[in-house]
């Protein structure tokens, strides 16, 4: 599946909403979801609500190296900690990022800045 996503050299946005998608599935999808001749060239967007993430991932996206050269849209689920979710940020500044979290029951997204 990596191999065949990696074949879509405009692929822009991703998204992952509502799906069973774990660390360990997207650790096999980051090579071809972000690759290191195209980062910079295009607005790398990841819709990650609703999955079941976590602080891994985070920490996979933060430390691949293509990554830091991107503009980048992420959005993250409540799996996520508000610390990973704020490390991210601190490491690529330039990011949007919103993440969910439950508050009072509630699913309540905010940006990270």
């Amino acid at each position: 599946m990596g191999r065949a996503i990696g074949q879509l050299r405009g692929l822009s946005s991703v998204t992952f909403y509502g799906t069973d998608l774990n660390d360990e599935q997207f650790e096999i999808l980051v090579p071809a979801l972000i690759l290191d001749d195209d980062a910079g060239d295009r607005l790398v967007t990841l819709y990650l609500e609703r999955t079941k993430i976590s602080d891994d991932t985070v920490e996979l996206i933060r430390s691949t190296d293509s990554m830091r050269y991107a503009k980048a849209f992420v959005v993250l689920p409540p799996t996520v900690t508000g610390r990973a979710a704020k490390s991210l940020f601190e490491t690529n500044p330039t990011w949007q990022i919103v993440h969910y979290r439950m508050i009072g029951g509630r699913l309540v997204a905010s940006q990270i800045k």
